[in-house]
């Protein structure tokens, strides 16, 4: 009892600061707790990465294999970081979904994400199309939706808000802000 609350309380806590919201067990949920992810990246003959390989292990064998190519042309300044795997729910049902980092960019540090949201019906986990394209992800729990901010230009952002409608995550509002650095 004393763990499931202190999971519990460490839950509310991310929520509440806006950063990640970690599931917790949910009943009846189809996902494995025990499931472990494994990534493999990728590297051109520089040293830069061009795929990240995702797998999802189940009693020591792939249950699901997912491939990302790398989209961005620009060479990340963290490349050392790109692959690591975050389990989070940013499609707010109570399971735990799968972010892989694909690394920091430009000198104000944007990073970029690829993400698979786990899918009930199909009982797999199933590629979040364009969710690479969001800069700096924020996964808001308490209003349950992602925030993001990307540059214009110098002097200039966009903020946006993403919410899931009908199992489609949607833009639903972009407005520009003023850089202020």
């Amino acid at each position: 009892m004393r763990k499931h609350m202190r999971l519990l309380l460490f839950a509310i806590a991310l929520c509440s600061s806006s950063i990640l919201c970690h599931a917790s067990a949910v009943a009846g949920a189809s996902i494995n707790a025990s499931d472990s992810v494994v990534t493999e990246v990728a590297h051109d003959a520089d040293g830069n990465p061009t795929r990240i390989t995702v797998r999802v292990m189940r009693r020591g064998k792939t249950f699901q294999k997912m491939t990302t190519s790398y989209w961005l042309e620009a060479i990340p300044n963290n490349a050392y970081e790109v692959g690591k795997v975050s389990r989070v729910d940013i499609n707010f049902d109570g399971i735990n979904d799968i972010l892989v980092y694909l690394g920091e960019y430009s000198n104000r540090g944007y990073e970029y994400y690829d993400a698979w949201v786990w899918n009930r019906k199909k009982q797999r986990y199933v590629h979040v199309e364009k969710f690479h394209e969001i800069a700096n992800p924020e996964v808001n729990c308490a209003d349950k939706w992602i925030e993001s901010t990307s540059p214009i230009s110098f002097s200039e952002e966009v903020y946006n808000r993403y919410e899931w409608r009908r199992g489609q995550l949607v833009l639903t509002l972009s407005q520009k802000v003023e850089n202020k650095d």
